[in-house]
């Protein structure tokens, strides 16, 4: 169900309004992007990628001047798919590549991290 403008507003302000309560009671909720902090810096942030993440990282990763190894970027449905093995990586293996966001404004500025490879058997 898709709420309507004036419901929609209804709810945040109730939500708004619980928030400042738990505020002033001395609890802070973690918001979704807080719970998929791996590290921060004083600069950056290092979460595991979620989907809203597709448009910026392929962004990033359509550049060929990113992608030089490749010798072209990334399509889309390619950096979908290198989404989604991130996702397989974290369930299977409990880490993978991690986006790497700008502390202050939250911009997506790249990825980084490990993964598990077998190589020549």
């Amino acid at each position: 169900m898709i709420a309507d403008d004036g419901l929609k507003a209804a709810y945040d302000k109730i939500v708004a309004q619980f928030l400042a309560d738990l505020k002033a009671d001395g609890i802070e909720l973690p918001t979704f992007l807080d719970t998929l902090l791996v590290a921060e810096t004083e600069r950056l942030k290092i979460r595991h990628f979620y989907k809203q993440d597709l448009d910026p990282l392929w962004a990033i990763m359509k550049k060929p001047e990113v992608m030089y190894a490749r010798e072209s970027g990334f399509k889309k449905s390619e950096t979908r798919k290198w989404l989604n093995n991130q996702y397989t990586r974290y369930h299977k293996d409990g880490f993978g590549y991690f986006a790497v966001t700008l502390k202050g404004s939250g911009k997506l500025i790249g990825q980084a991290g490990l993964i598990k490879q077998v190589l020549n058997g």
